[in-house]
């Protein structure tokens, strides 16, 4: 049995539930089993149909819905003659505002097998009613997208709207711009990957073999003139909504592909300018520890089709082009928590791009492991020795190092250098941050080796300058150069590292 979290308050001299808001205080409440019981009662106060059937359009999921109809009798008739409309209504607590797009996106995903082209899709207004698919299978799915959009909601909350709260604070009108726009794009992404335009190539095809790299542009041309027909029909403010969201998108594989990657090797990203898929970011927030983060594309496109096809629309309206350009989670956010704060430590102006106690994680994707280690000092980023096994000690599968841990161990740290401070309840921008990382991470190091039973090593005179180390394992593991050099090269400004 579900354990119940939908609840009611009952005003005694109505003898009928009455709306309360969602934080009103749990002494108001009664569990919702005792009103599935109280329906039960044989007393002049059961409650009338018309009030279950308002209670049972506000459970808040599925599962809840069908231990209420199997509880009580009562709840049961009320469902059986309202059954369709009443799945619906519990349908949109689950999947959020934007229910009708993702009605549309599982309504594609269900025509796949007989039919790829999108023209054949209804328009989204076909999807305000109740009606429709909806099977378990086609439930299960819109349950499965929805947990994903609400993945991708939550980092875009803690993001752009209040960094200092844990959850998801849009209001619901930018829940709703974020839902919609969000599954409009996972919508054009699924055509893309499903080849919904590439019928045209076989009604037009003459059966001649052509040069390889004409028929890329004729299906370059095909995409793009179909996106153009795909989005002509939506408002200006919805068009921009479509692009800041593949903006984030885009910045959150950039993110995740950072996050999760385990060596301090150097690698090469994903082309910023390809398309972008929703599930693989969100499956990908949802695990902690995964592979190194891969993203679908198709390598032959020069650009994202669906961001340069709303571009273009957007410019035939007389949108300024600096509007299309930049990123503006305005569109979105209609009033950020915090945009005028500054950082605790150079007082810079950085809002919500300040990163502290309940979003410290963001880090992990900003400063990932590979640029962690370009931040120690001297010749040491260049030493696999030191960086191998330091990346390993911090990604470690069975007790890896979260970024939070790590900077509030090497905050502790006071007397790592003379006169600088740093307080876990501060905020700091990234710039600060990696001074910080600069100042400590060798320190913090060499103490983890040693709280780990590493042995001790004597002090290489060349320190964290030394040559020898970056092409003679040997040396690099017979010696300590976790140190200020003795000799030879004097450490820069820049290089200076705790002794």
């Amino acid at each position: 049995m579900h354990s119940f979290g939908f609840i009611i308050i009952l005003d005694s001299t109505l003898d009928c539930p009455r709306r309360i808001k969602p934080r009103a205080l749990l002494s108001d409440f009664i569990p919702f089993q005792a009103l599935c019981a109280l329906t039960n009662m044989t007393t002049p106060r059961v409650l009338p149909p018309d009030i279950i059937h308002e209670i049972l359009v506000r459970v808040p999921d599925l599962a809840t819905l069908a231990d209420a109809v199997r509880l009580s009798k009562a709840f049961h008739n009320v469902f059986q003659d309202h059954s369709k409309l009443i799945t619906h209504a519990v349908l949109r607590n689950v999947i959020g505002f934007a229910l009708p797009q993702a009605k549309r996106l599982a309504q594609y995903l269900l025509q796949l097998a007989d039919d790829p082209r999108p023209l054949k899709l209804p328009a989204e207004e076909a999807f305000q009613s109740i009606h429709g698919d909806l099977s378990k299978g086609n439930i299960s799915r819109m349950k499965r997208d929805a947990d994903i959009v609400h993945v991708l909601e939550k980092y875009y909350s803690v993001r752009y709207k209040d960094r200092k709260s844990p959850t998801c604070v849009l209001e619901p009108s930018e829940s709703l711009k974020f839902h919609r726009a969000m599954y409009r794009y996972w919508l054009c992404f699924k055509i893309l990957e499903e080849e919904g335009f590439w019928w045209k190539m076989d009604e037009d095809s003459d059966d001649e073999d052509g040069d390889e790299e004409e028929e890329e542009e004729r299906m370059e041309k095909l995409v793009h003139d179909g996106f153009l027909e795909f989005l002509k029909g939506m408002p200006t403010q919805e068009l921009l909504e479509l692009l800041e969201i593949r903006a984030f998108l885009e910045e959150m594989r950039t993110w995740v592909t950072s996050a999760r990657r385990r060596s301090p090797e150097f690698y090469v990203p994903i082309p910023v300018q390809c398309p972008v898929d929703p599930a693989d970011i969100g499956v990908n927030l949802g695990v902690t520890n995964t592979t190194p983060f891969m993203s679908s594309y198709v390598p032959w496109l020069q650009e994202d089709p669906i961001r340069k096809a709303a571009r273009e629309l957007l410019q035939a309206r007389k949108v300024p082009d600096q509007q299309l350009l930049e990123r503006n989670p305005g569109i979105i956010i209609g009033s950020p928590h915090g945009a005028e704060d500054s950082c605790s430590r150079c007082n810079v102006t950085c809002g919500n791009a300040l990163l502290g106690k309940t979003n410290m994680f963001l880090l992990s994707g900003i400063i990932g492991i590979h640029e962690k280690m370009r931040l120690l000092p001297g010749r040491l980023p260049r030493t696999n020795t030191e960086t191998k096994s330091l990346a390993a000690h911090i990604m470690n599968d069975e007790s890896p190092v979260p970024d939070e841990i790590l900077v509030y161990e090497m905050m502790n740290m006071d007397d790592a250098d003379a006169g600088e401070h740093w307080s876990k309840d501060g905020w700091y921008c990234v710039a600060c941050l990696k001074e910080l990382f600069r100042q400590r991470l060798m320190l913090w190091w060499r103490e983890a080796k040693q709280k780990a039973g590493a042995p001790v090593h004597a002090d290489c005179w060349y320190g964290y300058n030394c040559r020898t180390m970056i092409h003679r394992e040997q040396h690099a593991a017979k010696l300590n150069h976790l140190c200020v050099p003795m000799r030879g090269d004097a450490p820069t400004e820049h290089e200076a590292g705790p002794s």
